[in-house]
């Protein structure tokens, strides 16, 4: 408790402290270090506790086929043996996991509309698993009206 804030934020501090209501995500940019967490722990942990069953159960179907998906130290994902330069494993990850408006191709992170694709076709997760499905480029429902 801290004696310069009002009892009511002390209130709400205590109980995102203590009852889990924060949720800390990693920063996906941090560079690993040889030490560090393996990047399935820094992906699972990335996401909302109910996505995390979810998240693992994609994960592990991944491992299965790390010719097809995977990922390199720095967190950018390889599709097919090719590395997406700046497509962050955990920022698609996240992203796949909300369900949230897309309202600009900036919303989208680099790369989450082909590992989606990976994901579907080729690994046959099934598509209920991701709430958010990406939207290819120039398929946005306001560009019909450009």
């Amino acid at each position: 408790m801290k004696a310069d804030l009002p009892s009511s934020v002390n209130v709400k501090l205590y109980q995102q402290e203590h009852l889990g209501k924060v949720h800390r995500v990693p920063d996906p940019l941090v560079k690993l270090g040889e030490t560090e967490a393996l990047p399935d722990a820094i992906i699972i942990d990335s996401v909302k506790t109910v996505d995390k069953p979810t998240v693992k159960s994609i994960l592990d179907k991944i491992q299965q086929f790390k010719n097809i998906v995977s990922w390199i130290k720095n967190l950018e994902i390889i599709l097919n043996g090719n590395v997406i330069p700046d497509a962050n494993i955990v920022k698609i990850m996240q992203y796949l996991m909300k369900n949230k408006v897309v309202t600009s191709e900036r919303d989208i992170p680099r790369g989450a509309s082909q590992f989606y694709e990976a994901l579907i076709e080729q690994l046959e997760i099934p598509k209920s698993w991701i709430k958010q499905k990406p939207r290819l480029r120039n398929n946005f429902p306001w560009q019909a009206y450009n």
